[in-house]
């Protein structure tokens, strides 16, 4: 998908364009678009989980680290090529596949659901290295072990998806794929990725409880435009008729 977004950008080959189209199709062919509501899926979210493989029957923490990554790529690098159903689904998937990953880490897995004899190795529930495995609510976690090669995902995930306004301790983060436009120590522009019609949550978190007590603020903002985070104050927020959103931080 993302190699033959690369090979048109290269080549200028609208054929290599129409593939990449066909791929993600297929990854998305490849997702389970359901809510399960029984055993262990009542304590974790199943929407949009992405399966390493047809014949899988579970979800696996690394390679859904990796799809998020992969489509947040293929967004940003598609720009306007970028089809009206991918600008849809693309940044709806990596919000919902972002929000889970924290569901494979053995202390939020119901000891009742946690494998006891992984085929691979043990699994250490005191180790923040998540599982491999989340099947079906009925199965148990982890039947195939901890995933060392995982253990990565929370890092990547927060380089992703979050970004520190330069000269201070404030990060925001953003459900959607997003680039920085412009950083200063008075706020930060960033570029949303997205259906306009569609909104994402941008998150700004503070080193220490304001006013209210509150150590981060939420804001919901529409995608395909930019949003401007404003320091240093927390009150107020302001959309402008120009499609700029400008949430004071």
């Amino acid at each position: 998908m993302l190699a033959t977004l690369r090979l048109y950008r290269h080549t200028g080959d609208r054929e290599l364009l129409d593939i990449s189209r066909v791929l993600a199709a297929c990854l998305l062919d490849n997702a389970g678009l359901w809510s399960m509501r029984y055993g262990s899926g009542i304590a974790r979210s199943t929407f949009c989980a992405v399966f390493p493989m047809p014949t899988t029957p579970y979800t696996a923490a690394y390679e859904e680290a990796e799809v998020a990554a992969a489509c947040k790529d293929y967004v940003l690098q598609a720009g306007d090529d970028l089809s009206g159903p991918l600008t849809v689904l693309l940044p709806e998937l990596i919000r919902h596949v972002t929000a889970k990953l924290d569901a494979y880490y053995p202390q939020h897995i119901p000891e009742e659901f946690l494998a006891e004899s992984p085929k691979t190795g043990r699994i250490d529930p005191q180790l923040w290295i998540p599982v491999e495995d989340l099947g079906d609510g009925w199965d148990e976690a982890g039947t195939v072990g901890q995933e060392v090669y995982g253990a990565g995902i929370a890092f990547s995930t927060v380089a992703r998806a979050y970004v520190r306004i330069p000269d201070s301790d404030v990060q925001v983060s953003c459900e959607y794929p997003f680039e920085v436009v412009e950083a200063s120590r008075d706020g930060i522009r960033l570029q949303i990725y997205g259906d306009h019609r569609l909104t994402c949550r941008v998150r700004v978190l503070l080193p220490a409880p304001d006013h209210e007590g509150r150590t981060w603020h939420d804001h919901w903002v529409a995608a395909g435009q930019e949003v401007a985070i404003v320091l240093p104050s927390l009150r107020d927020r302001k959309t402008s008729r120009a499609g700029r959103t400008s949430a004071a931080a």
